[in-house]
């Protein structure tokens, strides 16, 4: 989740949300959610204005400049293309330099306004030099067609994988423990994503939320019995986690205005054999990565033992 948001007028949102049929016409919902949501990109509205919200509370997609794919190119990076039910697909390799041998794959996913490549200076600069690194970006994000959605979410997850470990060797589905997950955000979703897939054993998590349900009811006062279609649940990944005897990694920053510290507080205590929580003091939603870039560095390497 990312961007600000104007609570002033959260109220107003949050008794249309409960109401819209009965109270006005849906160009009105609209005007008042592109004021009060956040100040990214609008998703295409949807059919049911409250689908509409759910979007564009929680994508903000945005297309790459061509000097952005070229510089990761020229960097050594790869381009991997594949296709899922909603087009084409595209995500991103980092592998070791100098022909070293992949020990371990890690599955990337950023947040909610951030592009996989965004995140290639962060995994080049981990340290961990025998390690690959496979970005995923989101439908409709970067050069990937199609609609954000969890389920199409989930399948460019899978591809990005199964794409990664024909180039890396690393088979996340005979060799899991051979593969990490790491997320920021609305990433956190999808790299658990991942480990449902593959049946992971690992993830570095910052700054995650338990639902997409409870982000809403916290953000807009979403009711909690209301139709909400974009159901991402980390809990699900955390059970998957408990299961295999894994382990996750949350780092939340203290000062965190976009998605409270207390969601994983929560997480920790619902699985406290799975998660091991770092609260960073003073840090935020955004800069999160450079606030704790040494307790993110130490739970990669853990994570990877």
């Amino acid at each position: 989740m990312h961007g600000n948001h104007r609570t002033d007028v959260g109220g107003s949102v949050a008794s249309l949300l409960m109401n819209w049929p009965q109270l006005i016409p849906l160009v009105v919902i609209l005007v008042i959610a592109a004021t009060a949501l956040g100040d990214g990109p609008a998703t295409q509205p949807a059919t049911d204005p409250l689908e509409f919200l759910e979007s564009k509370t929680l994508y903000y997609p945005r297309a790459y400049e061509a000097a952005d794919i070229d510089g990761f190119l020229r960097d050594g990076g790869i381009r991997l293309d594949y296709k899922t039910a909603q087009g084409k697909q595209t995500a991103w390799l980092i592998t070791p330099a100098n022909g070293v041998k992949v020990e371990r794959l890690w599955v990337v996913a950023a947040g909610n306004a951030t592009l996989a490549l965004d995140l290639s200076p962060f995994c080049r600069e981990t340290g961990l030099k025998s390690d690959a690194f496979v970005l995923v970006d989101y439908p409709g994000y970067g050069l990937c067609e199609g609609k954000p959605g969890p389920e199409s979410v989930r399948e460019n997850v899978k591809g990005a994988v199964l794409a990664a470990a024909e180039k890396t060797g690393i088979d996340a589905e005979k060799k899991p423990e051979l593969v990490c997950a790491f997320g920021h955000s609305l990433g956190c979703a999808a790299a658990l994503m991942a480990v449902e897939e593959f049946h992971l054993k690992s993830a570095v998590l910052c700054s995650p939320f338990t639902s997409s349900h409870e982000m809403a009811e916290l953000r807009i006062g979403l009711a909690k019995d209301a139709p909400f279609k974009h159901q991402f649940d980390n809990r699900l990944g955390l059970k998957e986690l408990q299961k295999t005897g894994g382990h996750a990694w949350i780092i939340h920053g203290s000062d965190d205005e976009t998605i409270p510290v207390a969601m994983s507080k929560t997480l920790a205590s619902e699985f406290p054999d799975v998660v091991n929580l770092q609260v960073i003091k003073d840090a935020h939603h955004n800069d999160i990565l450079f606030a704790a870039d040494k307790q993110i560095l130490k739970a990669m390497a853990d994570a990877r033992k």
